[in-house]
């Protein structure tokens, strides 16, 4: 408990002025998390989900060869857009608030994937010998924009976050990863119809959000749902914080926010947890124990017409 509560005061000190917040994303965010990460190469969970991300998009028939995507909340190594095009040929728009992006992080993950690949995936020797090709080519490049001309990808920033100038209907498919839970509450509606706008008829959206307490990253032996005990007013006052926040929506809010913008689940995953005792204050008393257990969504949709279809 003493080690949540530390870490909720040292972020909401970060994100007291635009100079600590600006410290936080370039000093702490981009030199000594990229030192931390060539020091750590890549953890486990990445790959996890990019794995259960291609299997699906193979099943769900999600992603073939000359389409387009967009991954929204790229992050610092594109590690979900630059794995897929290990397997398929196709153009990616990646979009971001702020450039975070570590080159040399980005190579010490793909190098160690390089190593590891046929032990992670069961590939065919085509495949296997595709991919590999790529990867040695990634370790290679000398700057991002030699990486973007590689893989025939695009990189644009928007501080914005709702990507309004992106034309309409130019993406067969829109894709994030532990991005939504950090958008603001009251911007994800906007979002939604905007990501909905520029995928064409007929494609798909795939996002997978983590709806767990980001602070018992901190604090290991908090429950996941930990923040489902307090109400909002106490939340915003000793919890919440703008270098990491978090809009604490749960998995039926954000499945009504996209079924509102004529998007139909065609497949949904959830994560789950104990809620271990925890009593849920009146601002989560109307949700069920399925969406208050939920610590990860993931959905799949496509737009009503093609659903139906």
């Amino acid at each position: 408990m003493l080690r949540y509560h530390l870490a909720a005061l040292a972020l909401k000190t970060l994100s007291a002025t635009p100079q600590t917040r600006r410290f936080y994303r370039d000093v702490l965010g981009n030199r000594f998390g990229e030192q931390r990460r060539l020091q750590i190469g890549l953890p486990s969970y990445p790959l996890q989900k990019a794995t259960r991300f291609l299997s699906l998009c193979k099943e769900l028939d999600l992603v073939r060869n000359g389409m387009r995507l967009l991954e929204v909340g790229t992050g610092w190594m594109h590690f979900y857009a630059v794995f897929i095009r290990l397997f398929f040929d196709v153009q990616v728009t990646l979009v971001d608030v702020w450039d975070n992006r570590q080159l040399g992080a980005l190579q010490r993950a793909f190098q160690q994937l390089n190593e590891g690949l046929d032990r992670a995936l069961t590939l065919t020797p085509a495949q296997s010998s595709r991919a590999h090709d790529l990867l040695g080519a990634i370790e290679k490049v000398a700057s991002f924009d030699e990486l973007y001309r590689l893989l025939g990808f695009e990189y644009r920033l928007d501080t914005s976050g709702v990507h309004e100038s992106l034309p309409a209907g130019s993406f067969d498919l829109a894709f994030s990863f532990d991005v939504l839970e950090h958008v603001e509450r009251g911007s994800l509606p906007a979002l939604a119809r905007n990501l909905t706008r520029l995928v064409r008829p007929g494609g798909a959206q795939y996002h997978l959000v983590g709806i767990s307490d980001h602070l018992t990253n901190y604090d290991r032996s908090m429950s996941q749902k930990n923040y489902v005990r307090y109400s909002n007013p106490t939340w915003r006052l000793f919890f919440q914080n703008r270098v990491q926040y978090i809009n604490r929506l749960q998995a039926s809010e954000l499945l009504a926010i996209f079924a509102d913008c004529g998007m139909t689940l065609v497949h949904e995953e959830r994560a789950t947890c104990p809620l271990d005792g925890i009593r849920a204050s009146r601002d989560f008393a109307r949700f069920d124990r399925r969406d208050l257990e939920c610590t990860e969504l993931t959905m799949v949709l496509r737009d009503g017409l093609a659903a139906g279809r």
